[in-house]
């Protein structure tokens, strides 16, 4: 008879064990304000017209932040997130809003400043440390638009004849896209 080759299957050499799980701790409720970077403003229609709202970035402790008449959409942080720019009157969902204005208004709710108004309205602001960008219509076509932080120096970017329009800054917020 032929000799037959058996195999050992490899034995392992350094067998470790799972730890076992680490029990769920339970979260301390909140008692302060989130930090910076901690909170999501989002706009919700509950309590009637479009209004803009924070939340815990877990979801938990959702709270309105305006109560504009007409509404209040758009929200943009600020860069230091202290801040939040806000466009109104905005009372349904659309695409441009003509008869808007920009505002801006504290983390905490306080000081709302309206800091532009122009014919043809404003919105789709982004805001850096370097100024603001924020669309209006030229006669029938949407166009980009810069301003100082405080809402001074407007200066139309867009050419005459383009229709531009939800403009942001790149991340280092030295260019607008």
């Amino acid at each position: 008879t032929e000799p037959t080759a058996t195999t050992t299957p490899p034995q392992p050499t350094n067998t470790t064990v799972p730890a076992s799980p680490v029990p769920p701790t339970a979260t301390p409720p909140p008692t302060a304000a989130p930090a910076q970077g901690e909170q999501i403003a989002f706009v919700s229609e509950r309590l009637g017209e479009p209004q803009i709202f924070l939340m815990n970035a877990d979801g938990t402790n959702q709270r309105p932040l305006t109560s504009q008449a007409g509404g209040a959409c758009q929200p943009a942080w600020s860069p230091d997130g202290t801040q939040l720019l806000f466009i109104s009157p905005c009372a349904r969902k659309a695409v441009t809003y003509r008869d808007a204005a920009l505002y801006r208004i504290n983390a905490a709710g306080s000081e709302v400043t309206l800091l532009l108004q122009q014919e043809g309205g404003v919105f789709d602001a982004a805001w850096s440390e370097g100024g603001l960008v924020f669309v209006s219509f030229v006669s029938t076509r949407p166009q980009i638009f810069s301003a100082e932080p405080n809402g001074q120096n407007v200066q139309r970017l867009s050419v005459t004849s383009a229709s531009d329009r939800q403009p942001t800054w790149s991340p280092d917020g030295q260019r607008i896209v």
